[in-house]
């Protein structure tokens, strides 16, 4: 196992009497060697043994659908955002247009259990994103 040590100074205390030693395995810095990227990778990661929420945020110009698979769909108009409480992994997330035809990007981040999804539409020839997938793991993926 390596070391990495982290010093920090407080006013005018000595760094070696704050020295702190931190386990650092070498694997967490690293990318492994097999690692193909891909739709099969998750973009997150939350823990599935906490209460989660998705967090869709609405950047385009035209109203968003938005359910669990297993609720009614509801409107998010354009600029606005909505939390959606109470899930428990495994869960699907759709998000789709409206009414017209148009291709959605998903801009998926994490802050501590929510899972943020940021959702722009791209040029319609385009292929886009349909739904978000949270396994049993806790493993977030987009389709």
């Amino acid at each position: 196992m390596q070391y990495k040590f982290l010093a920090i100074l407080l006013g005018s205390m000595t760094a070696a009497s704050l020295a702190i030693s931190l386990p650092v395995r070498a694997a967490e810095l690293k990318v492994a060697r097999t690692f193909h990227p891909g739709f099969w990778q998750p973009v997150a990661r939350i823990n599935p043994h906490k209460p989660l929420e998705v967090e869709v945020i609405n950047q385009t110009n035209i109203p968003l659908q938005y359910s669990l698979t297993t609720d009614t769909a509801k409107t998010l108009l354009p600029g606005n955002m909505t939390n959606i409480s109470y899930i428990s992994a495994p869960t699907d997330v759709l998000i789709y247009p409206s009414r017209q035809e148009a291709s959605l990007k998903y801009d998926v981040t994490k802050a501590g259990n929510t899972t943020i999804v940021k959702v722009r539409q791209i040029a319609s020839d385009t292929p886009g994103d349909g739904s978000i997938a949270i396994n049993r793991n806790g493993a977030v993926y987009v389709y």
